[in-house]
Protein backbone atom coordinates (compact mmCIF):
# COMPACT_ATOMS: atom_id res chain seq x y z
CA UNK A 1 0.00 0.00 0.00
CA UNK A 2 1.32 3.47 -0.82
CA UNK A 3 1.94 6.12 1.83
CA UNK A 4 -1.00 8.11 0.46
CA UNK A 5 -3.23 5.04 0.53
CA UNK A 6 -2.18 4.32 4.10
CA UNK A 7 -2.89 7.91 5.16
CA UNK A 8 -6.30 7.82 3.51
CA UNK A 9 -7.11 4.47 5.14
CA UNK A 10 -6.25 5.87 8.56
CA UNK A 11 -8.58 8.86 8.17
CA UNK A 12 -11.61 7.34 6.43
CA UNK A 13 -14.86 6.28 8.09
CA UNK A 14 -14.22 2.69 7.07
CA UNK A 15 -10.59 2.65 8.23
CA UNK A 16 -11.09 1.01 11.63
CA UNK A 17 -13.16 -1.80 10.13
CA UNK A 18 -10.64 -2.24 7.30
CA UNK A 19 -7.81 -2.62 9.80
CA UNK A 20 -9.84 -5.19 11.75
CA UNK A 21 -10.73 -7.01 8.52
CA UNK A 22 -7.07 -7.32 7.55
CA UNK A 23 -6.13 -8.62 10.99
CA UNK A 24 -8.94 -11.18 10.87
CA UNK A 25 -7.98 -12.19 7.30
CA UNK A 26 -4.33 -12.65 8.27
CA UNK A 27 -5.30 -14.81 11.25
CA UNK A 28 -7.74 -16.92 9.22
CA UNK A 29 -10.87 -15.71 11.05
CA UNK A 30 -13.08 -15.72 7.97
CA UNK A 31 -16.41 -14.90 9.62
CA UNK A 32 -14.88 -11.92 11.43
CA UNK A 33 -13.05 -10.77 8.30
CA UNK A 34 -16.26 -10.96 6.28
CA UNK A 35 -18.11 -8.84 8.82
CA UNK A 36 -15.35 -6.22 9.01
CA UNK A 37 -14.79 -5.98 5.23
CA UNK A 38 -18.54 -5.49 4.74
CA UNK A 39 -18.57 -2.81 7.44
CA UNK A 40 -15.56 -1.02 5.91
CA UNK A 41 -17.23 -0.94 2.50
CA UNK A 42 -20.52 0.26 3.96
CA UNK A 43 -18.89 3.08 5.95
CA UNK A 44 -16.92 4.21 2.91
CA UNK A 45 -14.11 6.67 2.45
CA UNK A 46 -11.70 3.99 1.24
CA UNK A 47 -9.26 4.40 -1.62
CA UNK A 48 -10.19 2.59 -4.87
CA UNK A 49 -7.58 -0.12 -4.26
CA UNK A 50 -8.99 -0.69 -0.77
CA UNK A 51 -12.53 -1.02 -2.12
CA UNK A 52 -11.25 -3.53 -4.66
CA UNK A 53 -9.44 -5.42 -1.89
CA UNK A 54 -12.66 -5.50 0.11
CA UNK A 55 -14.74 -7.01 -2.67
CA UNK A 56 -12.08 -9.54 -3.71
CA UNK A 57 -11.58 -10.65 -0.12
CA UNK A 58 -15.35 -10.83 0.46
CA UNK A 59 -15.67 -13.03 -2.61
CA UNK A 60 -12.85 -15.28 -1.43
CA UNK A 61 -14.21 -15.54 2.11
CA UNK A 62 -17.74 -16.24 0.98
CA UNK A 63 -16.56 -18.89 -1.49
CA UNK A 64 -14.58 -20.59 1.29
CA UNK A 65 -17.66 -20.49 3.54
CA UNK A 66 -19.84 -22.02 0.83
CA UNK A 67 -21.83 -18.83 0.19
CA UNK A 68 -21.75 -19.21 -3.59
CA UNK A 69 -24.25 -16.53 -4.65
CA UNK A 70 -22.85 -13.81 -2.40
CA UNK A 71 -19.29 -14.77 -3.42
CA UNK A 72 -20.23 -14.31 -7.07
CA UNK A 73 -21.85 -10.95 -6.27
CA UNK A 74 -18.67 -9.75 -4.54
CA UNK A 75 -16.48 -10.89 -7.45
CA UNK A 76 -18.83 -9.14 -9.91
CA UNK A 77 -18.46 -5.92 -7.92
CA UNK A 78 -14.67 -6.34 -8.05
CA UNK A 79 -14.77 -6.91 -11.80
CA UNK A 80 -16.65 -3.65 -12.28
CA UNK A 81 -13.88 -1.82 -10.46
CA UNK A 82 -11.03 -3.66 -12.20
CA UNK A 83 -11.61 -6.28 -14.88
CA UNK A 84 -8.13 -7.68 -14.24
CA UNK A 85 -8.42 -8.14 -10.47
CA UNK A 86 -6.52 -11.02 -8.89
CA UNK A 87 -7.88 -13.36 -6.24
Amino acid sequence: MSVLGEARAQSSAGAPALRQARIAWDSGSLESAERHYREALEKGGLAPNEVLEGYVRLGSIRAALGKKESAIAAFKAASILDDKFVV
